[in-house]
C-alpha cells in the first residue's frame, strides 16, 4: 500500500539506440523535472518533459488517466527546429534530390495531442518547412477509423521541392509493379472529411493563389468538391472524383 503513489524527481534517462543495418548507434536521453504515479487513481502526471535523440530535440507536457486499464492521455509535444536532410538518414530514410539543394533543410512543429481508446487528436498543429508554415487539426476517430482534418497553408513554391533531374530515373524493381487484386486490403481507401485552404502556390509556369479544397472519402470514393483556386487573373472552380471500386480506377472532373 505504501507504493500506491509514487513521485521521481529530477529524472535522467540516457542510451545509445541502434537500428538493423546502421553500426552507429545513436545517442538518446529522456530528463523530467518530475514524474508522478497514482496506481489508485491510476493516474500519471508529467508537467514537463525533454525528449533528445540524434540531434532532434522534443519536448512538451503529458497527464494521463486509467494507466491501468482504458489508457487516456492528453499533452502537448513540440519539435525544435530540425536540419531535415541531416536527421532523416539517421532514421533510415533517404531524401530525393531537389531541383533546390536548400530544400527540406529546417522541420520544426508542435501540437496539443490527446489519445483515447476510440480517438487521437492533434490540435493547435503549428509546422514549418522550410519557408511554409502550416496551421491547423487533424484527428482519427470512430469505427473503423475515419480520418478529420483542416489544414491552412501560408505558401509553398512546388518548383524547389521537383527533382533535381540529375542521371537517368531508377527502373523500380518487378514486385512494385504488381497490381494489388481488386478487395484487397491495401487497396481500400481509408474514410476521410476534411479541408486544405492555400494562401499561395507557385508551380511554374503559373502562380496559384486563394487555393480551396474540400475533401470527402467513403467507400473507395474520394471526392474534392469544391476544388477553387485563382491562376493567373483568372479562376478555377471544379468538381474531382477517383472512384477505386471497380476493377480499373476512374477519375472524373467537372
Amino acid at each position: 500500500e505504501q507504493y500506491k503513489e509514487l513521485r521521481f524527481e529530477s529524472v535522467n534517462l540516457s542510451g545509445l539506440l541502434s537500428r538493423p543495418g546502421d553500426g552507429r548507434p545513436a545517442h538518446w536521453e529522456m530528463s523530467a523535472p518530475t514524474i508522478e504515479v497514482n496506481l489508485t487513481a491510476q493516474t500519471l502526471s508529467v508537467p514537463t518533459y525533454d525528449i533528445s535523440y540524434s540531434g532532434a530535440r522534443v519536448s512538451g507536457k503529458l497527464q494521463a488517466t486509467k494507466i491501468l486499464a482504458d489508457l487516456s492521455a492528453t499533452g502537448a509535444v513540440a519539435l525544435a527546429p530540425v536540419s531535415l536532410r541531416e536527421f532523416a538518414p539517421r532514421l533510415g530514410l533517404v531524401l530525393p534530390k531537389t531541383r533546390d539543394p536548400r530544400a527540406l533543410a529546417q522541420l520544426s512543429a508542435s501540437s496539443d495531442f490527446s489519445f483515447g481508446a476510440n480517438a487521437v487528436s492533434f490540435e493547435s498543429v503549428q509546422l514549418q518547412l522550410d519557408d511554409t508554415h502550416l496551421k491547423g487539426s487533424v484527428a482519427m476517430s470512430g469505427q473503423p477509423r475515419a480520418l478529420k482534418f483542416a489544414f491552412t497553408v501560408d505558401q509553398i513554391n512546388l518548383d524547389r521541392y521537383l527533382s533535381a533531374g540529375q542521371g537517368p530515373v531508377a527502373t523500380a524493381p518487378q514486385k512494385m509493379g504488381v497490381t494489388t487484386p481488386k478487395g484487397a486490403e491495401a487497396s481500400m481507401l481509408p474514410e476521410a472529411d476534411g479541408t486544405l485552404a492555400v494562401g499561395s502556390v507557385h508551380f511554374s509556369p503559373l502562380d496559384f493563389t486563394n487555393v480551396r479544397l474540400t475533401l470527402a472519402a467513403q467507400d473507395n470514393v474520394v471526392h474534392l468538391y469544391p476544388s477553387l483556386a485563382q491562376i493567373d487573373g483568372g479562376s478555377y472552380s471544379g468538381n474531382i472524383t477517383l472512384d477505386e471500386r471497380g476493377a480499373t480506377p476512374t477519375v472524373s472532373m467537372d
